[in-house]
C-alpha cells in the first residue's frame, strides 16, 4: 500500500470534537493490472496512521481490502470516488490521504503509466459538519 500522492494530503483541525467529517477523493488512476484498491488513511498529530471506515473483516496484509476497489479490463485508466465519513472525536490537527494497492504490476495517478500521456486531475476535499 502506497500513498497515492502527497499533493492529495489534506491537513485540517476540526472545530468541534462532535463534528462529522466527510472526506472525498475523486481520483484518476492507472494500473497495469485489472484491479486497484483505494484506502483512506488519517494520521493525527503525534499519532499513528490508521484507515478510516475500515471494512468488517479487514486484513491489513492483503492488497484487495479497502474502502473501494475499481475493476476494469487489463491496463485501464480508472476514475473512482472514495468517500468516508467519521466523527472528529477531538480537535487535534490531522491529515487525510488516499493510498492505493494492487496485486501485481504498477499503478499511477493522473497519467497513463506515470508518463506524459492522458494527463488528468485528482482532487481531495474535506467538509466539517457541526453536530
Amino acid at each position: 500500500t502506497s500513498e497515492i500522492s502527497s499533493d492529495l494530503r489534506l491537513t485540517m483541525t476540526p472545530l468541534f470534537s462532535t463534528s462529522k467529517l466527510i472526506i472525498t477523493a475523486n481520483l484518476v488512476l492507472h494500473t497495469t493490472s485489472d484491479v486497484i484498491t483505494v484506502r483512506m488513511y488519517r494520521q493525527d498529530t503525534g499519532g499513528s496512521l490508521q484507515m478510516v471506515n475500515e471494512p468488517s473483516g479487514f486484513a491489513s496484509g492483503t492488497w484487495h481490502h479497502g474502502n473501494v476497489q475499481a475493476y476494469a479490463n487489463s491496463d485501464p485508466i480508472i476514475q473512482t470516488t472514495v468517500q468516508v465519513i467519521e466523527t472528529a472525536g477531538s480537535t487535534t490537527e490531522r491529515f487525510y490521504s488516499p493510498y492505493f494497492a494492487i496485486g501485481s504490476g504498477t499503478a499511477a495517478n493522473n497519467a497513463y503509466n506515470a508518463g506524459s500521456s492522458y494527463k488528468s486531475t485528482s482532487t481531495m476535499t474535506v467538509m466539517e459538519v457541526a453536530a
